[in-house]
């Protein structure tokens, strides 16, 4: 009969470790696959490894399941911008000006674009 009583790890779990109730150091693991007799465990430096069941029972201690704290790390967002006609040229892009040769200038709101932006719409 084995030291330990460890539960049996999960694919895709995440659990942090110890090698022996006398070790202070833990360390971080996701569990990548589970077959009969293996566990493919990622440790927190990247590396990956297949440990024996067995061997695991023997001489690891699981120290805490922490698959249900897990932070995500990243959020995708989408964004919707919604545009209009500048207020100022109408869309045009330039307004009258005297002052020039061509009679016109660059519109100072939506710097020639025609557009302005009215609101932007963020979706997490």
């Amino acid at each position: 009969m084995p030291e330990n009583s460890n539960p049996e790890l999960k694919k895709g779990g995440e659990y942090i470790l110890k090698e022996s109730k006398y070790c202070s150091h833990s360390y971080y693991v996701v569990v990548l696959n589970v077959t009969e007799k293996y566990y493919h465990l990622q440790y927190e430096n990247g590396n990956t490894e297949w440990v024996e069941k067995k061997d695991f029972q023997n001489n690891i201690i699981v120290m805490e399941d922490i698959s249900s704290f897990k932070i995500q790390k990243e959020i995708k967002k989408s964004v919707e911008q919604v545009f209009e006609n500048c207020p100022l040229c109408n869309g045009n892009g330039r307004i009258p000006d005297d002052n020039t040769t061509s009679g016109e200038t660059t519109c100072p709101i939506c710097n020639g674009s025609g557009q302005r932006l009215k609101t932007s719409i963020i979706y997490g």
